[in-house]
């Protein structure tokens, strides 16, 4: 089951005025940073992350849009010292990032897929995602 982060951190957003594909007009363009956490408990964890950006637009408006999404705030812990020689993988992936129309809200949909691993003792812990997406709509003309 997807998390829902439900507030965004300086969410910003700029329209620009394009000539197709598919008769899209408009080229709008999100950014900002969404809080979450993920974590290892106790070795792996992968989890999906929604939230939603830009303006609502009718289905017949939207035409498509894209993610992209990078990791922020990263803590790491190591409770205790290894032996000397041991490797000790430890790592985040960005398993698939995603954006479309959301029937419910109208808005874009943004889901991120997560993975965090790091074998114990040593901990590994994420608290936010910076993205950037953009959508392409075509919206009447003014």
């Amino acid at each position: 089951m997807a998390i829902r982060i439900p507030t965004l951190n300086n969410p910003q957003e700029m329209t620009v005025f394009v000539s197709g594909p598919d008769g899209a007009n408009r080229l709008i363009i999100c950014a900002g940073a969404a809080p979450m956490m993920i974590s290892t408990a106790p070795s792996s964890t992968t989890a999906i992350f929604t939230f939603l950006v830009g303006p609502v637009l009718q289905r017949a408006q939207f035409v498509r849009a894209i993610a992209s999404v990078s990791l922020t705030k990263f803590y790491v812990a190591f409770p205790q010292v290894l032996p000397t020689g041991v490797i000790n993988p430890s790592g985040w992936n960005i398993q698939s990032a995603d954006a479309d129309w959301d029937d419910e809200s109208g808005q874009v949909e943004a889901r991120v897929e997560i993975m965090v691993e790091a074998p114990p003792p040593a901990f590994l812990g994420i608290n936010g995602l910076s993205y950037h997406i953009s959508i392409l709509a075509a919206l009447p003309q003014v």
